[in-house]
């Protein structure tokens, strides 16, 4: 639990200490989740990182993967959303008709069983790579040595068993998401759905040209698939990460205004009022390495 008073206290004290004390105890994270992997290789070489939208998987993987290098453990990182099946007609569908890509129907599960019995038996693995632009699967594939040390499974369906049926068990299971809330008294101030709403919001403009209306309209959707097909996962991980960091309100204030900019929905009123209050601090305190940077990018 956060006090938005402690916080903005720190933002102008001293904002680049504040990062640099969110990095340290997510990079703690890390490297403990990197012990674990490493003793746990012998019961398997598979790892599963589950999470919500905008937890902040993909980071998550490559600094998992570069903690077991330095422990001299290569690792194949391998993203869920390549086992995307072409969109058909059976495609499965939300009530409204719109295409469920939450649904864990929409992966190719008999190759994601195929390519575990191959890790098992060290059998090289030729990884599809999927397109969603043209939504479907290109013809360029990825072919990897499970031989050689561990294979990370991201995305968010890694600890579903549907999808992964008895890999859940057996690999090393890892759960992230944003475990902290920031408070104005005992008043609930930023609610951690919000935080990753905004991370989305400021990602997805970025990177995937989307609107701010479109990702706000979305997210219902997104979330009722957590609720149905991620959050159930959480109990079988056997880390849970929290990609909370404390200087993220006062970082991303500025770029949610902006972002929101026009913007008329209860939802974008809400986002506003629950960053209203925080300090701004510049994305410039914020280390290249940080997880913040998959959203914001290369700000300064």
């Amino acid at each position: 639990m956060y006090n938005y008073i402690d916080l903005n206290a720190a933002a102008v004290a001293d904002p680049k200490a504040l990062c640099r004390t969110s990095e340290e105890g997510y990079f703690r994270q890390i490297s403990e989740i990197a012990e674990g992997i490493a003793a746990h290789l012998e019961t398997s070489r598979v790892a599963l990182l589950c999470g919500p939208s905008s937890a902040g998987k993909t980071t998550t993987a490559g600094n998992i993967t570069h903690a077991l290098a330095e422990k001299g453990i290569p690792c194949h990182v391998i993203s869920l959303d390549d086992y995307y099946l072409d969109i058909h007609d059976d495609y499965p569908k939300n009530p409204d008709g719109t295409l469920d890509f939450e649904s864990p129907y929409c992966l190719d599960i008999p190759l994601l069983k195929e390519h575990f019995r191959a890790i098992e038996q060290g059998i090289p693995l030729e990884i599809p790579h999927f397109s969603f632009t043209e939504r479907r699967r290109s013809e360029k594939t990825t072919v990897i040595d499970p031989d050689d040390g561990v294979v990370l499974y991201e995305g968010i369906h890694a600890l579903n068993p549907t999808v992964m049926g008895d890999e859940v068990d057996k690999a090393f299971g890892i759960y992230i998401h944003i475990g902290s809330e920031i408070y104005d008294g005992d008043q609930l101030l930023l609610p951690k759905n919000y935080m990753r709403l905004c991370r989305r919001i400021v990602r997805d403009r970025r990177v995937r040209g989307t609107s701010t209306e479109r990702t706000i309209d979305m997210w219902p959707s997104v979330r009722a698939g957590e609720h149905k097909y991620i959050l159930p996962g959480k109990p079988l991980a056997d880390y849970v990460l929290n990609s909370f960091h404390a200087c993220e309100a006062p970082l991303f204030r500025p770029l949610i205004f902006s972002a929101l900019d026009g913007v008329d929905h209860p939802l974008a009123d809400a986002l506003r009022t629950a960053y209203a209050p925080f300090a701004e601090i510049s994305p410039a305190n914020v280390a290249d390495t940080s997880l913040l940077r998959e959203f914001i990018g290369d700000l300064m």
